[in-house]
């Protein structure tokens, strides 16, 4: 759903299509998670303080689906950095089933994060999560982009792409210690052709974390 929110229903019906199929990596492209630099790579994620409270209360642990959403990493419910099991991404047990083990997680560098980098985290993984849980097409590119530029007038910064870019590298610099979002941009340069395209030149398979 997370990648599905904001394309039409020809495009959800062809990824659920894929998945019946099992042609994941098909998948992906049209998704254009391969394309993205965002990879297409979603570790697994849990909370400490969750696990510690769901084994108290219901004797297992378990994944919490709204961590897993892509440019969450942040417990809502603790505010604490969420940690990373090792077990799919090295390849040990890629296909079993696992349940969150502390002894399988790993912290990030969100861990270690000032202050100021977790609150806005917390902030965006908010954001995330709310996108997560959309209905399928319930967005529109163009729309999203059309309030991007009205917004951008009202702050007078559509006149001056360099000066959008510069604005847009500083507020989003906090985020850039997450594993997924290190791919934003951290220079106005590398700013200004992102910017085009899901400002500007709005495109369908723009990835949902450059809306967020």
């Amino acid at each position: 759903p997370f990648f599905l929110a904001a394309r039409n229903e020809a495009a959800s019906q062809d990824a659920r299509w894929a998945l019946a199929q099992v042609q994941a990596g098909s998948l992906k492209f049209r998704l254009g998670l391969l394309t993205s630099r965002f990879r297409a790579h979603h570790p697994l994620k849990a909370c400490p303080s969750c696990s510690q409270e769901d084994a108290a209360t219901h004797g297992w642990t378990y994944w919490h689906r709204s961590h897993q959403f892509p440019g969450v990493w942040m417990c809502a419910r603790h505010a604490l950095p969420l940690q990373v099991s090792s077990l799919k991404s090295t390849g040990v047990g890629r296909f079993g089933w696992v349940l969150p083990h502390s002894a399988d997680l790993n912290p990030t560098a969100v861990a270690s994060a000032a202050d100021s980098s977790r609150e806005a985290l917390q902030g965006f993984s908010g954001l995330a999560t709310q996108w997560g849980i959309l209905p399928n097409g319930s967005l529109e590119s163009s729309i999203l982009a059309r309030t991007y530029r009205t917004r951008l007038e009202d702050m007078g910064l559509s006149g001056h792409r360099v000066k959008l870019a510069s604005a847009y590298c500083e507020a989003i610099a906090a985020l850039r210690i997450a594993p997924d979002l290190c791919a934003l941009p951290g220079q106005a340069r590398e700013a200004v052709h992102s910017i085009n395209r899901w400002v500007f030149a709005p495109q369908e398979t723009t990835h949902p974390l450059r809306h967020l």
